[in-house]
């Protein structure tokens, strides 16, 4: 072998050597690699949104919990305060101030919670993309194979 075919060789890449099967069935092992490493980064960015739901369920029913007790307190206020703006006797204007107090809460409730049901719906656990991308891989495998 010349000092310029030892040269050129050197210049080529590793594969230069290889039959076409042994280079099928490395690449085939190098596809199946690329595909195990997207289901795993598909499976941690599921754990990661699963962990983020938990953490926002949480700080949320923490949130809810302590907005309870306000709302308890405003309203025996509001009630009261109300009370005493109908002149009947005070068992009767108790029960109108109650009545008020308890529809405002019931239309500010549904607001809100209609509200939150149309923001969780439009928000899925599941990355969209990686899911997108590994059907495109497959799809791809299944046109070379």
């Amino acid at each position: 072998m010349s000092a310029s075919e030892r040269i050129e060789m050197q210049d080529h890449p590793g594969w230069i050597g290889e039959t076409i099967a042994s280079q099928f069935t490395r690449l085939k092992g190098q596809i199946a690699s690329l595909m195990e490493l997207k289901s795993a980064l598909l499976k941690e960015e599921m754990k990661e949104n699963s962990q983020a739901y938990i953490r926002d369920g949480i700080m949320m029913g923490v949130a809810v919990l302590l907005a309870v007790f306000a709302l308890i307190f405003l309203h025996f206020t509001v009630a009261f305060l109300l009370a005493r703006l109908f002149p009947f006797t005070p068992p009767v204007r108790y029960a109108c101030g109650a009545a008020i107090v308890m529809l405002i809460d019931a239309s500010v409730g549904a607001f809100l919670f209609f509200k939150a049901k149309s923001a969780l719906a439009s928000r899925s656990p599941l990355p969209q993309r990686s899911i997108e991308e590994i059907k495109r891989d497959q799809q791809w495998l299944t046109n070379i194979l």
